[in-house]
């Protein structure tokens, strides 16, 4: 009888319309609801509340780890959407289960949280701009672009200063 029960208590998120990979493991936090937020020409942001069996589950350990979200199309395909923790919390239980919730972003938004005051000289706008996402272990090895005029690169800035967040300054140089 024990056994029978066991398997009653097992989570799986074989062919449920939501799955989610992170670095727990399979099958440690099973989606439920996702909540996303997107727009054209920003980031977007995802709140997926979890369940898990595992009532000891240390989710500071998720915090700016990737994840994946695969959501099944209507032709039985899965579409992902990948990110980075921002934040995880366990919103309480009924003794069995816990109820988990994970909100994550693309690595641009980590550029949000760090604000400097620094100084570049005689440095082109691309290379500052790599030196702050170099700044960010989950930009490492992520991006690519190349910064212009008529196709000509971007001459070298003499003196340029950062004094606010990486977002603010990254996207000031980019205007």
């Amino acid at each position: 009888m024990s056994d029978r029960f066991s398997r009653l208590t097992v989570l799986s998120q074989e062919n449920r319309l939501i799955q989610l990979d992170t670095v727990l493991g399979e099958n440690i936090l099973v989606p439920q609801r996702v909540i996303a937020n997107e727009r054209l020409g920003r980031g977007y942001r995802y709140t997926v509340d979890c369940l898990s069996l595992e009532r000891d589950i240390e989710l500071k350990k998720l915090i700016a780890q990737p994840v994946t979200l695969w959501l099944r199309q209507t032709d039985r395909s899965y579409l992902p959407t990948h990110g980075y923790v921002h934040t995880a919390k366990k919103l309480g239980g009924d003794g069995q289960f816990i109820v988990c919730q994970l909100t994550f972003a693309p690595w641009l938004d980590f550029l949000k949280f760090r604000q400097d005051a620094r100084i570049w000289q005689d440095k082109r706008a691309d290379d500052i701009i790599t030196d702050v996402f170099n700044g960010h272990p989950q930009a490492r090895g992520n991006f690519r672009f190349r910064v212009g005029i008529g196709g000509r690169p971007a001459p070298s800035r003499s003196y340029c200063v950062q004094y606010e967040t990486d977002w603010n300054f990254v996207h000031r140089l980019m205007e």
